[in-house]
């Protein structure tokens, strides 16, 4: 099946950062990966696409998390459906980091593999 965004459809994308805990950046890799924990629990959700984890080369410690979807209603039924595994592993995830903001969330149109 092809992805939305190979035939010009846009994406929902959630962006995170984060600024891991030295010491715990292996561990966060793993938990944060596209095909860690949270992938994991994304892809028991209808109309998830992908994550890209991304590590600043500059500035040790912090990471980028890019969460797609074929819209924001997917994103959101997903977490009305999972809201208790959702809040248990970002739970789980807390001692691993400093600070976790939202970017924000966009539209990604074409071009994009995930």
């Amino acid at each position: 099946m092809a992805r939305k965004a190979e035939t010009g459809e846009p994406l929902y994308v959630l962006i995170w950062q984060f600024h891991v805990k030295h010491g715990s950046e292996s561990r966060f890799e793993q938990i944060y990966a596209p095909e860690g924990d949270w992938v994991h629990l994304f892809r028991r959700g209808k109309g998830y696409v992908g994550t890209q984890l991304h590590r600043d080369v500059r500035k040790k410690g912090r990471y980028l998390t890019l969460d797609f979807w074929v819209s924001e209603a997917a994103y959101e039924t997903f977490r009305q459906h999972y809201v208790a595994e959702y809040r248990a592993l970002d739970k789980q995830c807390e001692p691993l980091t400093e600070q976790e903001i939202l970017l924000g969330s966009f539209l990604c149109k074409g071009g994009l593999k995930v």
